[in-house]
């Protein structure tokens, strides 16, 4: 059962809650069962897995569109080069930059602006393809600087 409160507002069962990074270990132990059982592997490219709508121009760089070769392995590692979609610029977690949209908007500030809304997985990803740029080429982890300046490595 929920408790607690935010500013005013009583916690209930039913509040929608931004899970962060929490995401990441159960999807990593998910996709660990499922190799083990032999239904998907870590090399598997994620165009195997995903629809055409999520991967159209998922992972361009100068013209050049990597998405074909993102395997599961890159995503679960954090060297797809993909962006992530961290919101308020860094304020609310260190080394980290403002991803936003050309009209100033983070995806957190879309899903603020419309709290009822429940946004799909494959919402989000066609959010930040329209309006972010991969960090980095595939297979290197990319490092934001305090500065803002991102490295690869």
């Amino acid at each position: 059962m929920a408790t607690g409160q935010t500013g005013d507002i009583e916690a209930v069962p039913e509040q929608p809650y931004y899970a962060a990074s929490i995401g990441k270990s159960f999807t990593s132990t998910i996709v660990g069962i499922l190799s083990d059982d032999g239904q998907l592997s870590f090399d598997d490219p994620i165009a195997e897995h995903l629809s055409n709508s999520v991967l159209d121009g998922l992972h361009t760089i100068d013209g050049t569109d990597y998405t074909d070769e993102i395997r599961i392995r890159h995503l679960l590692g954090h060297t797809s080069g993909l962006p992530h979609s961290l919101p308020e610029g860094g304020k609310m977690f260190l080394n980290t930059r403002l991803e936003e949209s050309p009209e100033g908007k983070t995806l957190f500030d879309e899903m603020l602006a419309d709290p009822d809304r429940t946004w799909e997985p494959e919402e989000t990803i066609e959010w930040a393809t329209r309006n972010q740029s991969p960090t980095s080429r595939l297979g290197r982890t990319a490092t934001i600087r305090s500065s803002g300046t991102i490295c690869s490595d």
